[in-house]
């Protein structure tokens, strides 16, 4: 059983590309749960691929905390999973308290970013940590981040995120695509689109306009500032919004550079999106990312917060070394972060943890009622 955020972000995408995955593979018997972001449903694209594969899965409430948790312990009630991951904050606090007192034999937390824990939070940790199995994070720099708050090393594991890299079959070649550069993210705190702005304000006066495409939604604080930096550098004419994109393999297809310029990052999916398309990728040095991209040989790492570093990268990616870096990606992105990589990985854990005491195939209780939901029948929950 996996739960996670609803909201359509990384962990959405992660906890249904990985419940699609087990049930491909037909050893594990998945069931997805995910917690509504603002009382909204799941996604369709994500409900839609999850029905045709005949995957279980379910929706909770986000508040109160009390109802998130008692619709969670009746859906383990009934499933009675051998294991229970919980993805990310602050999904994985409300559903260790429901596995707990469900008495699930295995729990994993899912660990996903470089998290700010609330004081209370914080606290609840030791608590947690104590009934939970394993603590899994998706780089090695969430798990720096996961000894600092005190987990103990033996407990953590690193099991990098993975994607479904069929997705990005047939894009266009290198020398067909925009010499532009491309960032998809949302625009928020934790991003960093000030030190792109500025470095392509920093080419404008070396007398380089180079056309730039921002792809992503976010808060509005955020957006304006971004705005606001491109008039001051007198970039209005280069620089594109896109607003919120679905199809992020195809867009990705149409650009011979990927800048993601970051503050901080627990992995960065798009970083993975842009090597398997192919693109020449410019991205931020630090902990998540620095472990992605090999430096001169499949990206650009740029020294945080410096625009001088990252004009340097952008010239390069638009040049003969950034289509060499554009060659090697998708073959060391398929290798290392696709989805069988990582449903594999999480699969030999959850083995490692449920031993000889998995359940017989005649031994699952009866089917949760999905409105009607024609689910086959797996061989291990």
């Amino acid at each position: 059983m996996h739960f996670g955020s609803g909201g359509g972000k990384g962990v959405t995408r992660v906890v249904a590309e990985l419940v699609l995955g087990h049930a491909d593979g037909e050893r594990i018997e998945p069931f997805a749960i995910f917690r509504q972001k603002r009382g909204k449903p799941l996604d369709r694209r994500f409900a839609d691929a999850l029905d045709a594969a005949g995957v279980r899965w379910d929706e909770v409430m986000p508040s109160p905390r009390s109802l998130t948790i008692a619709e969670l312990r009746q859906l383990i009630r009934e499933f009675k999973p051998d294991v229970f991951v919980a993805h990310g904050y602050s999904e994985h606090i409300w559903g260790r308290r429901a596995a707990l007192a469900e008495q699930v034999p295995h729990i994993v937390h899912a660990e996903h970013a470089h998290e700010r824990y609330s004081r209370p939070h914080l606290k609840e940790l030791s608590t947690l940590d104590r009934g939970t199995s394993v603590v899994v994070a998706v780089s090695e720099g969430v798990r720096a981040r996961l000894l600092q708050l005190g987990i103990p090393q033996a407990k953590t594991r690193v099991i990098h995120n993975g994607l479904a890299v069929e997705r990005f079959a047939g894009v266009s070649p290198l020398a067909q695509r925009k010499r532009e550069v491309l960032m998809v993210s949302r625009f928020a705190g934790a991003k960093d689109h000030t030190t792109l702005i500025k470095a392509l304000g920093l080419l404008k006066r070396r007398g380089v306009e180079i056309p730039l495409t921002l792809a992503g939604d976010g808060k509005w604080i955020y957006k304006w500032r971004v705005r606001l930096l491109v008039a001051i550098h007198g970039l209005g004419r280069s620089v594109k919004f896109l607003g919120h994109v679905d199809d992020v393999p195809t867009l990705l297809g149409h650009y011979r550079v990927v800048a993601f310029a970051t503050k901080r990052e627990g992995f960065g999916l798009v970083v993975i999106e842009a090597l398997l398309a192919g693109c020449a990728v410019v991205t931020s040095r630090i902990p998540g990312i620095n472990e992605l991209i090999v430096h001169g040989q499949t990206g650009f790492l740029s020294d945080p917060a410096c625009p001088e570093s990252m004009a340097e990268g952008i010239v390069r990616a638009l040049g003969q070394e950034g289509a060499e870096w554009a060659a090697r990606g998708p073959s060391t992105a398929r290798e290392r972060f696709s989805l069988q990589r990582m449903t594999a990985d999480y699969e030999n854990l959850f083995k490692e943890l449920v031993g000889e005491g998995v359940r017989a195939p005649d031994e699952y209780p009866p089917r949760i009622d999905q409105t009607n939901r024609d689910i086959s029948s797996r061989q291990t929950a």
